[in-house]
This record gives structure tokens, sequence and C-alpha cells, in this order.
């Protein structure tokens, strides 16, 4: 049982994108008989499509490492931009979580700022309140850790998260062409 409603349109919600789910109906009247299943009715959940974020300049800086949950990435040199979607962690509802940043500069070490955004939502993008989920201003440490609080209005299922490493100043989540390096994974909240 997904819901119930007294009406004739039903809202679900906590679905994952590019899904296809099979719906089917009963009928329940005020003496409590429920009818058998209508027919099913499949419906696939349109895919959600993120902003593009990159670095160019990462010959001098890049995240070599990040780490969160069950994710554990040594990723090295991605030319700006990692894709690592297929790597999840799974984060309950309410729960803290640490991560752990670690750079890599090929000479000078310089200032970077990191960010972490969590579509908290599920609506394909990062602008909504409390999706920036981790803000680390300006440093040299070769190794960098926080927590992340996952709300207990966040949507169940999977979604996206995405790191960015940036050289002098904050990025943003849809910045392209920074010094520095952007990387995308998913999330299971639970």
């Amino acid at each position: 049982l997904v819901t119930s409603v007294t009406t004739t349109v039903a809202k679900v919600t906590g679905l994952t994108s590019s899904m296809t789910y099979n719906f089917t109906v009963k009928a329940k009247d005020a003496a409590g008989n429920i009818s058998g299943a209508s027919n099913t009715v499949a419906v696939t959940t349109p895919a959600v499509t993120y902003c593009l974020s990159n670095g160019t300049t990462t010959m001098r800086e890049y995240i070599d490492r990040f780490q969160l949950g069950s994710i554990n990435n040594t990723s090295g040199f991605n030319s700006g931009y990692g894709n690592f979607t297929q790597l999840s962690a799974s984060l309950a509802l309410g729960s803290t979580n640490a991560f752990t940043f670690i750079p890599k500069w090929n000479g000078t070490v310089r200032a970077e700022a990191y960010r972490i955004w969590i579509d908290l939502n599920a609506d394909g993008d990062f602008a909504d309140a409390g999706e920036q989920v981790a803000n680390i201003n300006k440093t040299t440490a070769a190794s960098i850790t926080g927590s992340i609080v996952i709300p207990l209005t966040a949507t169940k299922g999977v979604t996206r998260l995405r790191v960015t490493m940036k050289y002098s100043t904050s990025p943003g989540p849809c910045d392209l062409n920074i010094s520095g390096e952007v990387e995308d994974y998913s999330v299971n909240i639970q």
C-alpha cells in the first residue's frame, strides 16, 4: 500500500528518477469492503538532469580522495570533473555522517575552498535551502574533515551529491571552468 485517498487524485513521493513503477487501485466502501485490484498502469518517472560544473585549471590542484559513508574514492586527476555517480553511500534521515577530502597539488600548495551539496528533495538542483551541506573556507590543509547532517525532511531514495574544490574562493554548485575540480556521487537517503 503506497497511499490511501478519499478523492480520485493521489500523490506518490520518494520515487527514483528514470524508473518504471506499476500501480493498481483498490476501492474501499464505507462498510470496509475492498474491491479487487484495477488493471495495472506503468508509470516512468522523468530523468533528472543536473547543471554542469567543472574545473579547467586542474594541473595545479585537484581532489585526490573523497570519503563519505561507504564511498572511499581515490580518484586522482580527472581533468576537472569526475562522474562517480555509480558510487553510492546510504545515509539515514537524521543521521550525522563524517566526510574527508584529500587534496593534491602539483607544485605550490595553494589555499582551497571546499563545498558539498546534496539534492535533498531530489528535484534536480542544489538550489533549495539546506542543500549546501558543507562549506570549508580557504585552507592549505592536507586533509579536510567535517560532518553532514541529513535532515528528517529529506526525500527518501537515490539522489545526487556534488563535491567541489576551488582555488581561493568558495565555489557554487554550477560553476564552470574553475581552478580546481568537481566530483559527483550518489547517496541513498533511507
